[in-house]
């Protein structure tokens, strides 16, 4: 019963996809499906996952420069790089409520005003504080986004490009963080946080 559901399924995508076993490009596939919306969700979606890169790459380089101008202890910094776990928490447990009850497109407009809340919270922060709240609204952000991100990149993109749209929603979120450890060297904490 389950091979005949299986050669049934696989039946339906050979004649969906009659060039599916044959080496065409990537990109060829995507000029045979892309549409503008698509497109631009893609788009939207990769700077999504850019964006949490950056907020994971931005602690380390940083560090120095925030202990000396806000007079920080060791404990005091690793509170702010630790804390942005204790986010990633809150915003698993929160983020299939959060997204059932106003559904994926204003969730991600939530998300984006986490972000710019906690960048502009850490840019302008006085104290130790500041910098955590920041952080926090950082992790409950990239907990929200760690859920709906693939999802909603799953649910819009044709079934022969789901693997590589997947791939490079990561290939970005590494990028965000590579960028930003190249930049913390050279920017100053709160200029970077500008940034981001």
């Amino acid at each position: 019963m389950e091979e005949e559901g299986l050669l049934e399924s696989q039946t339906e995508d050979l004649l969906a996809y009659p060039n599916k076993s044959s080496s065409s490009s990537l990109l060829s596939e995507i000029s045979n499906v892309s549409t503008r919306p698509f497109v631009l969700a893609f788009i939207v979606c990769s700077c999504g996952a850019f964006v949490c890169g950056c907020v994971t790459g931005y602690s380390a380089p940083t560090q120095s420069g925030i202990m000396k101008d806000l007079n920080l202890s060791v404990a005091d910094y690793s509170l702010f790089g630790s804390i942005l776990t204790v986010g990633l928490i809150l915003g698993a447990l929160i983020c299939g409520k959060l997204t059932d009850l106003v559904g994926r497109l204003y969730t991600m407009w939530i998300i984006n005003i986490f972000f710019l809340t906690g960048w502009f919270t850490i840019a302008f922060a006085k104290g130790v504080w500041m910098l955590d709240i920041g952080r926090l609204l950082h992790g409950i952000a990239l907990g929200i986004s760690a859920y709906l991100g693939p999802v909603y990149m799953t649910e819009i993109t044709p079934r022969n490009l789901r693997g590589a749209v997947s791939s490079f929603s990561q290939l970005f979120a590494i990028l965000g963080s590579s960028v930003f450890y190249a930049l913390g060297t050279v920017v100053a904490w709160r200029n970077l946080a500008i940034l981001g």
